[in-house]
Formats: C-alpha cells, structure tokens, sequence
C-alpha cells in the first residue's frame, strides 16, 4: 500500500473514507505518526493491535462513528 512507503509521515487525514475497519489500513509502519484524523468514517471497533506501533501518536480522532467495541489495550 502507499502507507508503507511513507514511514516519516507525521500528519494523516482519512477522514470521511468510509473506512470500516482499521485493519483495512496497516499503520505499523508509520512509526512517527503524530495527528491522525479517522473522523467521520464507519469504524465500528477498535482492536488492541490497531496502533500498537505508533507510539508517537499524539492527536487520534474518531468522532462520528459507530464505535461499538474498543479492545482493553488498545491504546498501550
């Protein structure tokens, strides 16, 4: 995917992609991510290994959508 050719990137904006499940999207490889923008998707849940590689993130939004589940972890 693009993603895993831009390891440096810092600011990414998905916003209102109708994204559905993060796992769609392999975001370990962007080690220096800072702001992510998840907004207005249709993620319904949130697993523990979703973001584990991105120890850098400071800024994750996830307003509107149908989050029904979030893994105990997911954010360690």
């Amino acid at each position: 995917s693009f993603l895993s050719r831009t390891t440096k990137l810092i600011d990414l904006n998905l916003k209102n992609v109708s994204i559905r499940k993060l796992n769609m999207i392999d975001f370990s490889k962007l080690i220096d991510l800072r702001n992510l923008d998840l907004s207005f998707n249709k993620i319904e849940e949130i697993i523990q290994h979703d973001f584990s590689k991105n120890h850098y993130l400071e800024n994750l939004n996830l307003n509107d959508n149908f989050i029904a589940f979030i893994e105990e972890y997911s954010f360690k």
